[in-house]
């Protein structure tokens, strides 16, 4: 790209028109907007104050750089090596997923019914750690665990527990094994566990599909309660009488789970919608 100036306004302008073709306008300048803030510290409202702010050279190659990464449908969030969940600042790398507005929700909605304070709770396939860390976060004398298989992904939860200064019990194990050894019972399990059906990846943005794992997204339509079988298999005996078990879910699985759950015992089955009026989360008491 051939450059008219070094000004922040231009720069900014020629960079939008550069991706709406393959995004559209306002995810184009919420993009490059991010890109500006965290890369040179400039603001939208910083723009308007310093309408002839300048990049240097450097500065220009970096931002030239990303926006190329971005017109290879690299997510902006691996770009910049970070995301905002609830009140934490998070790591994200190519081994974990890019955590969604709706975990967010369904973390608020754990956070309004488990009110007890040293409660023992458990996330499995922890990913970024951001479900486990926020829930830290907001509960501090809880005792907080969470595993994954992926000891890459691990990698990146502990760090942000570093980062977050959050202590939480990271450690690696699989959704299919039947026994978590050297675990206490716990009070409340959460899993947001892979839901998307191979079907549906046509539906699928090209920076998910060609950038996140997955291992953390798809299931096989045949089976596409797969996971939360073995999940709830591996908690019947860990999770205590009166616990609660919470799950995202795939939109089209909502009755389907409302009846594994009762399947397994589970009482005051409950399922959510999220903003979008789409059922998303599902609970149930363990009698």
């Amino acid at each position: 790209m051939k450059f008219k100036n070094n000004l922040v306004k231009q720069l900014v302008s020629d960079y939008i028109a550069e991706l709406t073709p393959i995004y559209n306008k306002e995810e184009a300048a919420h993009m490059v907007f991010w890109l500006m803030e965290d890369f040179f510290g400039i603001s939208r409202t910083g723009m308007l104050l310093n309408p002839e702010k300048k990049l240097s050279e450097s500065e220009m190659l970096t931002l030239h750089f990303a926006v190329k990464s971005l017109k290879s449908h690299v997510p902006v969030q691996y770009i910049i090596g970070k995301v905002a969940f609830l009140n934490l600042s998070l790591k994200v790398t190519g081994a974990v997923l890019i955590p969604r507005p709706e975990t967010e929700q369904l973390v608020d909605w754990i956070l309004q019914i488990e009110t007890t304070p040293r409660l023992k709770i458990l996330d499995i396939g922890t990913g970024s750690g951001c479900i486990a860390l926020a829930i830290k976060q907001a509960m501090p004398d809880a005792s907080v665990w969470g595993y994954d298989q992926s000891s890459e992904a691990l990698a990146v939860a502990m760090q942000n527990a570093k980062s977050n200064e959050l202590d939480v019990h990271f450690f690696q194990a699989d959704i299919f094994q039947e026994n978590i050894d050297a675990l206490e019972p716990m009070d409340v399990i959460i899993s947001n566990p892979p839901y998307v059906l191979q079907s549906e990846k046509y539906i699928m943005h090209a920076n998910v599909l060609e950038y996140e794992p997955h291992s953390a997204l798809f299931v096989p339509d045949d089976t596409p309660l797969l996971y939360y079988e073995a999940i709830l298999k591996q908690v019947k005996l860990l999770l205590v009488s009166g616990g609660r078990i919470y799950f995202e879910i795939n939109e089209r699985m909502g009755q389907e789970m409302v009846v594994l759950l009762h399947s397994w015992d589970y009482n005051e089955v409950y399922l959510k919608h999220d903003l979008n009026g789409k059922p998303r989360f599902i609970s149930g008491l363990k009698q």
